[in-house]
């Protein structure tokens, strides 16, 4: 049986994320804790350095987890060879090919979740981190809290860079939680540096912002370079380090990219990679707006449209207009195994039933998909069978598709004029909030170099099916917008289509 280790640790050598994280990981009630915030923050740093600790001193098995494991080496695997021999800690650790073990038996495993089996072989361990999360899909986070069982004080620990202020970590998961602010609850003064016990209780032992959920299950850190004392100085002056060359370079991009330091240094959410955008004048200051605001009065009718596509999903977007004015008011997107037109239509007449001026509808979407479907009688098609289904549940149709679709680089350049604050005929487009992925491929969808819609192919980790990662949603808005406006399209493809340059602000909603 191995002896049992005995080494003194100088407390300087820990950031406040490490007390803050370890205090978390301690607690037999937290399950989850998650840790976002900019680079050079000390995140993965700190938290490398608490699994080093309970490795040695506990002999707890550790699972490291990246989305793809060709990544693994270069990135965290790298910082927990730099804690061991910045500690001097070489002869306690034997690093192989993507595993770390201890001397006193205990182990650190790497692994990529590029193949979803893998989830199933996670059993024995402690403690579970997933680097850079955003990487991850939803599912792989529900699978992993699944997989995580049978030991007390199992933990999730996620660390990521909080680069889209719209994406499922922030919209499905953290958003759905209450949080109340929380500070370190261990308030033993050995924990620190002599040199910093008049400081406790004051801003000096703080990160960003640090949260609880309401459940007393998760915690949420937020951590800065600001927070780092080998990047800031440690705050009695004398230990840590001032990187004043990071800096200054923080300084000059906060002046160049205010958005990337936003994202980068100051951690905050946001959207960080901005360029080569299709829509490029969309603005979600401008352009998005509560849902109250958008849908509050069932006695006009309801414009619907639609993509074919069935994944990730088939698409049908919901809006009402009149006039110049047009509002999105929701998009119905079911994930397989419901991503068929039976289900979309079905959960279209669960949300909006025919009443009042809802009992009329007006039909859009893509001009191919009119084209006699092989699966079905002859002469029916697409649209033969959403109005004959709709009309069953008691609405009146009326399909508006065209015989041909408008050219996309075209249709592109005729939105983004009318998205642009110049604007173009009166043309008022509003989306409702609650149409995220609508407002995702406003914001998110590249260009090509044709001016057409880039449309990056990916595959589904479960199916393995390969399918178009955006455009879907922005499609089937696009066959409403053009065809409704067709006489200001048509108006705008006589005129002069040679725009002035228009200085296009970068606005970024960020929430603190």
């Amino acid at each position: 049986m191995p002896k049992p280790v005995k080494i003194n640790f100088k407390k300087e050598l820990f950031c406040p994320m490490y007390w803050y994280a370890g205090e978390a990981m301690e607690n037999p009630a937290i399950r989850f804790v998650f840790a976002y915030g900019g680079s050079s923050a000390s995140k993965t740093y700190s938290i490398v350095q608490k699994i080093i600790v309970e490795t040695l001193f506990k002999g707890v098995n550790t699972i490291v987890l990246r989305k793809y494991s060709s990544t693994i080496e270069r990135s965290i695997y790298e910082d927990f060879k730099l804690v061991v021999q910045h500690w001097g800690l070489g002869d306690y650790f034997d690093f192989q090919q993507l595993k770390i073990k201890c001397t006193n038996g205990a182990k650190i495993l790497f692994s990529g979740l590029d193949d979803p089996e893998k989830i199933k072989g996670i059993v024995g361990y402690t403690y579970a981190i997933m680097e850079e999360f955003n990487e991850f899909n939803h599912e792989d986070f529900k699978q992993m809290n699944n997989r995580m069982r049978g030991l007390p004080n199992q933990t999730i620990i996620c660390i990521w860079n909080p680069i889209d202020e719209l994406h499922w970590v922030k919209q499905d998961v953290l958003d759905n939680w209450n949080w109340k602010p929380y500070q370190l609850q261990d308030q033993d003064l050995s924990r620190f540096p002599e040199s910093l016990h008049d400081y406790l209780g004051t801003d000096i032992i703080k990160i960003q912002t640090s949260q609880k959920n309401d459940k007393g299950n998760a915690v949420l850190l937020h951590t800065n370079y600001k927070d780092n004392w080998y990047i800031s100085g440690h705050p009695d002056g004398k230990h840590g380090f001032i990187d004043q060359h990071q800096i200054d370079n923080f300084q000059h991009i906060r002046t160049t990219d205010p958005e990337w330091y936003n994202v980068y240094a100051l951690g905050l959410w946001g959207r960080a990679d901005r360029g080569s955008e299709f829509y490029k004048n969309f603005d979600s200051s401008r352009h998005v707006e509560p849902e109250t605001k958008i849908y509050n009065d069932d006695s006009f009718p309801l414009h619907i449209s639609f993509d074919e596509n069935v994944n990730p999903f088939l698409t049908l977007t919901i809006w009402q207009a009149a006039g110049k004015a047009a509002r999105l008011v929701d998009e119905i997107t079911l994930p397989h195994p419901r991503n068929t037109l039976y289900d979309t239509l079905r959960e279209f007449y669960r949300n909006y039933p025919p009443k009042k001026g809802n009992k009329r509808i007006y039909i859009y979407g893509d001009s191919t998909s009119r084209k006699a479907d092989v699966k079905q009688e002859k002469g029916k098609d697409f649209y033969t069978i959403i109005e004959y289904t709709l009309g069953e549940y008691g609405y009146d149709c009326d399909r508006r598709v065209p015989a041909k679709n408008p050219n996309v680089a075209t249709r592109g350049a005729f939105l983004n004029r009318v998205f642009s604050k110049r604007g173009l005929a009166g043309i008022d487009i509003k989306c409702s909030e609650k149409a995220k992925i609508s407002i995702q491929d406003y914001m998110y969808l590249k260009e090509a170099e044709d001016g057409t819609k880039f449309k990056k192919m990916v595959k589904d980790d479960l199916t393995g099916v390969r399918y178009q990662e955006r455009g879907h949603t922005s499609d089937a808005n696009d066959y409403f917008l053009l065809e409704f406006f067709q006489n200001d399209y048509q108006e705008y493809l006589d005129g002069d289509k040679v725009e002035p340059p228009e200085i296009i602000p970068r606005v970024t909603k960020y929430v603190y």
